[in-house]
């Protein structure tokens, strides 16, 4: 069976909402230990709404894979101030103690050692707790310095003893804490160093984060599947279309039908309107998954239900950075105020904005769209998709749609990147992630209120002695599975539309506002001097001078754009070069 990496489970509560650096220190952790997640030796688990009931299934759910599990906010003698209610030590120590391979419980909380004697008793190997009340701003600094000691190879005890440096450089009368065997609370002294390590064994102090176990190749793995179940797609309908009838009339109509009286043929219908309206990239994506060899062969739909997830994740990624550039932009170009964004997320912006094309691989699209979710909140910004927040919010709040988005990164799209799916798991994996699609494709039925359309050009028309000027958009609208085409018909406006862009829109012959994706999804025939139909491509990464590109229905297909480029082929390349180095500027971004 395929190795399960360890869990590092963290839980952070601020229900008085008094402790002004815990997110900040959230996010520390995300970013300091993003890299050991993307090196397979870890997989992190941030709980943002943390519940005793949710600290319950959290650990059930992962039974003996939780190596680490970390507690932020406030807590006393025998309790965890949790989101919804207090959590009892004893109870908490009873759960823990069944975790096998839990190797530390760290309670960065004001003094909570007294909890000690029943996690040990419980059998819980060591415990990282603290003997008197500790500053926000100090917990924020201890665990930082603390795991990013970890995540460079150190052990337990070297980790604590170099955050503790680190502190006691502001703080030298404090004296450090740290024991093998029961520790008793009145052993206690005030002056002494608020966090203790406190161990079972000594060399319980020793262990490190483990390499990643490489989970050799599946000699079987280019050995098709075939599928037995009778209802391959019916669910992923059910759960898309159940979301998108929440946005348009028609669409709780045949919803309310389908729901009356479920048959084969609504259910057609559900899935062929589903495919009409969703976004062309999006909606070609899933058409294959209703394709003969989509349903039956089972590697081939993990390919497929893949792909579809990475378009949806890649697509809403580029609307929340874009939409971010946007109000930063004009925030400086009213002066109306700035957009205050904090160095850690300047730093997830800046990798994201530097991608190397083979870190690109497995990056994660939907937790760019979480940081910006912050940078809003921070800033009192209402995104332009005003549906979208409700997707970030769940991203946060780690509910089920959370949990479908964690389960097509891990179980699908890093197994399949790994290629070590067995065939018999095969068949219950293609089932679990038509699942899992479905429900995020329902957290984002509001996708389909709104167009994607790709200008090519804009003409100036100014006849002479005409009142006023306009203009003439040359443009496609892609949605459905086949491309609406409309340079034809092309669009006359009194207002300029960015040229060789593409855009999203809610209707672009009634509204005039809308949210331009380039250069993280462009048409490449915008930008060929020969007519063709729209190409879309996605921001793949750069390498040197150049930036890649990868088709969005086929992600195979690259595009490599550089400073010098074909002429006689395209044009105003320069174009995507400019608006990176744009964005970098915009958003304060560029490398010191």
């Amino acid at each position: 069976m395929y190795p399960k990496r360890p869990i590092f489970l963290f839980a952070f509560a601020n229900p008085r909402r008094d402790l002004s650096s815990l997110s900040q220190e959230e996010e520390n952790l995300r970013n300091l230990l993003a890299p050991l997640e993307d090196q397979g030796k870890i997989e992190c688990r941030f709980m943002g709404y943390s519940t005793l009931d949710q600290i319950f299934k959290e650990f059930n759910r992962y039974h003996n894979r939780i190596a680490l599990f970390h507690y932020g906010g406030h807590s006393g003698d025998d309790f965890l101030e949790l989101d919804d209610k207090e959590a009892r030590a004893g109870s908490l120590a009873g759960l823990m103690g069944q975790q096998k391979n839990l190797q530390l419980v760290f309670l960065n909380g004001c003094a909570n050692v007294k909890q000690l004697d029943e996690l040990q008793e419980a059998g819980v190997k060591t415990v990282l707790a603290t003997s008197a009340a500790i500053g926000d701003e100090k917990a924020l600094n201890f665990a930082g310095q603390f795991y990013d000691a970890l995540r460079s190879g150190k052990t337990l005890e070297e980790s604590f003893q170099t955050a503790k440096s680190f502190i006691e450089n502001d703080h030298p009368q404090l004296n450090i804490q740290k024991r093998a065997g029961r520790k008793k609370a009145e052993d206690d002294h005030p002056n002494q160093f608020p966090w203790g390590l406190y161990t079972l064994e000594e060399q319980t102090a020793d262990w490190v984060i483990p390499d990643p176990i490489p989970a050799p190749e599946n000699p079987d793995y280019h050995t098709e599947v075939n599928l037995m179940s009778q209802d391959v797609n019916k669910v992923l309908v059910e759960k898309a279309f159940e979301g998108m009838s929440h946005y348009e009339l028609l669409f709780k109509d045949y919803w309310d039908r389908y729901q009356r009286r479920p048959s084969g043929s609504v259910l057609n219908q559900l899935q062929n309107m589903m495919l009409d309206y969703l976004p062309s990239i999006l909606s070609t994506q899933i058409r294959d998954l209703f394709t003969v060899e989509g349903k039956t062969q089972g590697r081939r739909r993990l390919k497929e239900i893949n792909e579809a997830y990475l378009t949806l994740a890649r697509l809403i990624a580029a609307i929340s950075i874009c939409n971010l550039w946007d109000e930063v932009y004009l925030a400086k170009k009213s002066g109306g105020g700035e957009v205050k964004i904090r160095d850690t997320y300047k730093e997830e912006l800046r990798q994201f904005m530097n991608l190397d094309p083979v870190a690109a691989e497995s990056y994660d699209y939907l937790w760019l769209t979480a940081t910006v979710k912050r940078i809003f909140d921070e800033n009192n910004i209402t995104a332009y998709m005003e549906e979208l927040e409700e997707l970030k919010e769940s991203l946060i709040k780690a509910d089920e749609t959370y949990e479908a988005y964690r389960f097509l990164e891990q179980e699908v799209r890093t197994r399949l990147l790994a290629k070590n799916i067995l065939n018999e798991e095969v068949e219950d994996l293609c089932l679990s992630a038509e699942e899992k699609l479905g429900m995020l494709l329902s957290a984002c039925g509001f996708m389909c209120k709104y167009q994607l359309v790709t200008i090519k050009d804009v003409e100036l028309q100014s006849p002479y002695r005409a009142p006023s000027a306009s203009f003439i958009h040359q443009k496609s609208i892609l949605r459905g599975h086949d491309y609406v085409i409309m340079d034809d018909e092309p669009l006359q406006r009194p207002e300029y539309i960015s040229n060789q862009s593409v855009l999203v829109v809610k209707d672009i012959y009634e509204s005039a506002t809308y949210l331009n994706l380039s250069p993280f999804l462009i048409d490449e025939n915008a930008y060929r001097l020969k007519s063709e139909l729209p190409k879309l491509y996605f921001f793949g990464g750069k390498t040197g001078e150049q930036i890649i590109f990868e088709q969005a229905e086929t992600f195979e297909n690259k595009l490599q754009i550089e400073p010098k480029y074909d002429k006689r082929q395209y044009r105003k390349l320069e174009t995507i070069f400019q608006q990176f180095d744009w964005m970098n500027e915009d958003l304060d971004l560029k490398s010191t």
